[in-house]
């Protein structure tokens, strides 16, 4: 990392002081009621996580000025949004990834009959990718073994301890080691097919969702901004039939249509909960929040009839 030119742009840099970044949000139209309390916000979160928040409420982009009447407590309303958003993800993520975890360690160890079968190149259709991702699995069980989890003790002291069993190694790897197994299994594989098919998903486009979510899951579990972001390292497929019916119905709506705005994010997950993990609590706390916080729509790419689509519609709130 070469810093030797970062005194160059020392007058971008926020004021130090929190006082001084309040006089300046002040400058530029913020209105500030309750001093004290923007102060202790400003010093419980910090002025870098904040300001994306407050980017929907500038009305000049050149100086960053604030739309008239912009106060203090409308940009941490929208904080408060999105972290509730974010709780209400990592919930829902954390079921799918589970589940699905689950799917593929059950998928596999009947169909191969043997806990080791996973481990066989006939079930793969990229060899060298799939060398990576075992020796990648190998890197992961060796941190595995040191953690002394009693199973795994009980393992160790029984078996063989050069690789993992597949429920151990379900386990042990990663959520995006454990998406790219599933998406280099063979299009025709018995466990691919039959994982997507519970879903209702084609087994390609299942790949892709999981890549898509492993990313969003990424951003949820490290506490990132997530409500309008623009989630573009992985795309989802385009290709309509390749999704049913009701989930075409809630992602064909404009505003984005298929590009992976936070809406089309949550529509999946909300998706993947209810067909993989058999709960509606994403969707039931995603109406919940929109109707208590009445965020900004555009940035997050939901249609404005949103409540009438699946998999929103019919929720209590």
């Amino acid at each position: 990392m070469d810093c030797s030119n970062c005194g160059e742009y020392a007058t971008a840099k926020p004021p130090i002081r929190i006082s001084e970044q309040l006089d300046l949000l002040e400058r530029r139209g913020m209105r500030i009621d309750n001093r004290e309390y923007a102060h202790d916000f400003l010093r419980r979160t910090g002025y870098a996580r904040l300001r994306p928040y407050w980017y929907h409420f500038e009305g000049d982009p050149t100086d960053h000025t604030f739309k008239p009447g912009t106060q203090f407590e409308d940009v941490t309303n929208l904080y408060f949004f999105d972290e509730q958003l974010r709780a209400a993800a990592f919930e829902a993520l954390a079921r799918i990834e589970v589940a699905f975890r689950a799917a593929w360690i059950d998928g596999l160890a009947v169909s191969t009959g043997d806990p080791f079968g996973y481990l066989g190149l006939e079930h793969y259709h990229n060899i060298e990718r799939f060398r990576k991702d075992v020796s990648e699995l190998g890197e992961l069980w060796a941190v595995y073994k040191r953690r002394g989890d009693p199973p795994v003790i009980h393992y160790l002291q029984n078996y063989c301890e050069d690789c993992p069993p597949v429920w151990f190694a379900g386990e042990a790897m990663s959520f995006g080691l454990l998406s790219r197994f599933y998406a280099n299994l063979k299009l025709d594989h018995p466990v691919k097919r039959g994982l997507a098919a519970g879903i209702g998903l084609h087994p390609a486009t299942l790949s892709r969702v999981m890549r898509a979510v492993v990313v969003f899951r990424n951003h949820v579990f490290h506490h990132a901004r997530i409500w309008d972001r623009k989630f573009t390292a992985y795309t989802v497929s385009a290709k309509t039939k390749h999704y049913p019916r009701r989930l075409r119905e809630a992602l064909s709506m404009g505003l984005g249509g298929w590009q992976q705005t936070s809406y089309t994010l949550l529509t999946l997950a909300a998706f993947l909960e209810i067909t993989l993990a058999s709960s509606i609590s994403l969707a039931r706390r995603f109406v919940a929040l929109m109707n208590a916080y009445n965020p900004p729509i555009a940035p997050m790419g939901v249609p404005k009839d949103f409540a009438q689509r699946y998999p929103w519609r019919d929720i209590s709130s």
